[in-house]
């Protein structure tokens, strides 16, 4: 009787596998996840953009995404930004399972790290959309947690796209992934370097607004579109694994 319930129990486990596999499938990721995703986030912060230049001219150097997305800052638009950034990391979650999932052929230690890296990202992003009603302005855990985002995320979709690159050379392929693979990590480094001198120097070093390219907006907003970016490219690589290994 035992053995049966156990044997009931694994068919069961199995088949939820199987359904999962079914609804969470490339075409899924690609033209519903991601854009859902992107979309939510892009959208919570133009919407918390219009309560914060209520009556003010429009400054895009103070179009900070932690100003946007804060109490104390944004007082009568925040709850836009931060809901968008927790509906834009909820929805990714699956993603990351799915990241794993279409590598672990490659390399399951490797593929496990890198989705695991890109869930954290995931995580911080969702932290930081639950603690926005709390936040009386700037906190030095809110600005980690937005370092953590990118980074953690950055880092992850790196060592999953190294994954497809190291799959693709070795059929001959994968050139185009490969400087791409380079890009990001340079901007991974780049981002590093400038956050150690924003450190050493209290906010003084790079990010000064003399320029709005030297803005913290402008660093915010293009990591937005680099994110995304990727998270498209990466998508798409491992679909293509997914389909030769099925193949």
């Amino acid at each position: 009787m035992k053995h049966h319930d156990r044997a009931e129990g694994s068919t069961s486990r199995t088949d939820a596998g199987a359904v999962g596999r079914r609804l969470l499938t490339a075409r899924t990721v690609q033209r519903v996840l991601l854009p859902i995703s992107s979309l939510s986030f892009l959208a919570g912060m133009l919407i918390s953009t219009v309560p914060y230049y209520a009556g003010q001219s429009i400054d895009l150097k103070r179009a900070i995404l932690s100003n946007l997305s804060s109490h104390g800052d944004n007082p009568h638009g925040y709850l836009a930004a931060d809901a968008g950034i927790t509906l834009c990391g909820v929805v990714l979650i699956p993603v990351a399972l799915w990241f794993f999932r279409g590598l672990q052929r490659v390399h399951r230690g490797l593929a496990a790290a890198g989705s695991l890296l890109f869930g954290a990202g995931l995580m911080a992003a969702i932290a930081i959309g639950l603690m926005g009603p709390f936040e009386a302005g700037y906190s030095a855990l809110h600005i980690d947690l937005a370092y953590a985002t990118f980074i953690s995320a950055a880092a992850g979709m790196l060592v999953l796209l190294g994954l497809v690159v190291w799959r693709a050379l070795r059929a001959g392929r994968g050139r185009a992934l490969l400087v791409m693979e380079v890009l990001l990590a340079c901007l991974l480094a780049l981002l590093f370097y400038l956050l150690a001198g924003e450190s050493a120097t209290h906010g003084k070093n790079f990010f000064d607004d003399r320029h709005f390219f030297q803005s913290l907006a402008f660093g915010e907003w293009v990591l937005f579109g680099v994110n995304v970016v990727y998270l498209f490219l990466v998508a798409h690589a491992v679909a293509e694994v997914g389909e030769r290994e099925g193949a």
